[in-house]
């Protein structure tokens, strides 16, 4: 809610993503408090890594303060590193021609315009006892295998759907391609628009039109 005050476009859109939902599942609050301490917190709750109390954290969710504080993102066999800037003053994100804030400081980073960016938690595969190991979040490395990979299609170019000419904060002039923060996760968004269907029909001779 303090990132809304200045881009409240942004918090909005935010506000009704999945990310915003992430410790709302009963059925992954009942897996939470049946798993290792902390083994949920990289994607559930990114924030106790820092130190925040449970309240906040578990309220905040996947917050604008998890993805622009991201300082990398290193991708393993069965692992991701993408540890958290633990200092506030700095934010990361794609933008390179922006004025810098009065608030915070602003820092470019080709990163954001990467689906690596997104793999930070959309890869998790966790081992298994007799040495194999278990896919938990597989949507990045289905993406690699995709025909979207292979055109040079982002996770980010459909699932932010740039394009939008907007603020990128109060008081800004609007610029081009300001990407959607909702994700396009609410109400399958993105399947409605991704989809489509044809159907013909044709009588036989003989039979009665229906």
């Amino acid at each position: 809610s303090r990132c809304g005050e200045c881009h409240e476009k942004m918090h909005d859109e935010w506000s009704r993503s999945p990310h915003a939902h992430t410790n709302d599942s009963p059925v992954y609050q009942a897996l939470r408090d049946r798993a290792e301490a902390g083994a949920c917190n990289r994607c559930h709750e990114p924030l106790a890594d820092l130190g925040g109390t449970a309240e906040f954290v578990r309220k905040d969710d996947v917050s604008c303060e998890v993805c622009h504080r991201i300082e990398r993102v290193t991708i393993h066999a069965t692992s991701v590193d993408a540890p958290l800037e633990r200092a506030h003053g700095t934010k990361y994100g794609p933008r390179c021609d922006v004025e810098p804030p009065y608030f915070h400081r602003a820092e470019c980073r080709p990163l954001f315009s990467k689906a690596e960016m997104c793999a930070a938690c959309h890869l998790l595969a966790v081992p298994r006892p007799d040495g194999t190991t278990l896919p938990v979040h597989t949507e990045y490395s289905d993406w690699q295998k995709s025909s979207y990979a292979k055109r040079g299609k982002t996770c980010q170019s459909c699932h932010m759907r740039p394009g939008v000419v907007a603020e990128l904060a109060t008081g800004e002039p609007e610029r081009e391609d300001v990407p959607d923060h909702g994700f396009w996760g609410e109400k399958s968004r993105l399947r409605g628009t991704g989809l489509s269907a044809h159907a013909e029909a044709a009588v036989r001779a003989g039979e009665a039109a229906v």
